[in-house]
């Protein structure tokens, strides 16, 4: 179970000129929060109400039975808090404050949608009091946190209570990026992001099923960024032709293991205009220039292509008479009295 501390501010016999903005500060290992409460002092609860034998508001929360809950990941979740002392209240809110750092508030009949997770709440009247309902449909680790309910009537002041509620489950990874592109030489990271309670018991890095330990260009960093969040950072210096493939960030605690996946795969350079005047074709960590049938390259740097003239080079003029260089080619013909052959680089009498 998580370890909801509770810092509290007395202030006896308070008056009006305690109102104000309080700020209350908590640091630990992963960081820093402020929360600032604004607090407003009336005359609105005072001994002309008291002895006016109106019945003190009063809030009670009725289920679960416990300050404090565990429950399952995905499950569902239903809060209630019972409110007595009124006719009606004028105000009934639901706030939440998420170990993760979020916050939610919310009235009386509301209901929003958190990624896939509905939150809403709905109220029911007796003569026994009036009953607010907080309702989560599939709780994720993000919901573990502190509920509040707080009622509040011009008649009878303020009243609140509270849960703190823990979800427990396997992990969930999540990859930031799932295709990298890559270059030979370059360095490149990849981030899983890890919700977990139970805390992780250990995180493991793999390409193509085998272990990957930290070496010198091998490093892996995992940073806390609250008891239920962590990043997990592989990050690989100079690529190689060996780096290219599937990695899976795979986290384990007491309730299982999940895993996110990565790809880093060749950058295609011939999509990035290379310096070749025709054909082009990639490999592995870099890429060739290639020419069309009957040109070749001219520069030593080999990538712009020129015609071959065939009919200059003995290993490719064929022809018995005369030879016609063309672009990629060339054209046999016959003089004048010779016609040519079927096989187009031979002359006959006519």
């Amino acid at each position: 179970m998580l370890g909801y501390g509770e810092f509290n501010l007395q202030i006896k016999d308070a008056k009006t000129t305690d109102s104000g903005n309080y700020t209350c500060l908590i640091v630990n290992y992963f960081g820093r929060a402020v929360e600032t409460i604004d607090l407003q002092v009336s005359k609105a609860w005072n001994d002309s109400v008291r002895d006016s034998g109106v019945e003190p508001l009063t809030i009670s929360k009725i289920y679960p039975d416990s300050r404090t809950l565990n429950s399952d990941l995905y499950s569902e979740f239903k809060v209630i808090c019972a409110v007595k002392g009124f006719a009606y209240p004028q105000n009934m809110t639901w706030a939440f404050y998420g170990v993760a750092g979020n916050y939610l508030q919310l009235s009386a009949d509301e209901e929003v949608m958190i990624s896939d997770t509905t939150v809403k709440t709905f109220s029911t009247q007796n003569r026994t009091g009036c009953f607010y309902t907080l309702y989560v449909d599939r709780l994720h680790f993000s919901n573990s946190g502190k509920y509040v309910c707080e009622a509040s009537s011009v008649d009878t002041g303020l009243a609140m209570d509270y849960l703190n509620m823990t979800v427990s489950g396997m992990p969930i990874v999540e990859s930031s990026d799932f295709v990298l592109n890559a270059t030979l030489g370059q360095s490149i990271s990849m981030k899983c992001h890890i919700w977990s309670y139970p805390h992780p018991s250990y995180t493991v890095w793999k390409l193509e099923d085998s272990l990957l330990s930290s070496s010198s260009r091998y490093k892996t960093e995992i940073t806390g960024l609250n008891p239920i969040e962590q990043n997990s950072l592989l990050t690989i210096s100079s690529i190689t032709t060996d780096d290219f493939g599937v990695y899976a960030c795979r986290v384990y605690n007491t309730l299982g293991s999940a895993m996110a996946i990565h790809i880093i795969q060749d950058v295609n350079e011939c999509s990035y205009n290379p310096p070749c005047n025709q054909g082009c074709k990639n490999n592995i960590g870099s890429y060739i220039c290639v020419c069309n049938d009957g040109y070749a390259f001219t520069n030593d740097s080999l990538t712009y292509c020129e015609d071959i003239n065939e009919c200059i080079k003995p290993e490719t003029q064929t022809c018995s008479q005369i030879c016609t260089n063309l672009n990629g080619s060339f054209l046999c013909s016959c003089k004048d009295g010779y016609t040519i052959e079927s096989n187009n680089y031979d002359c006959k009498s006519k």
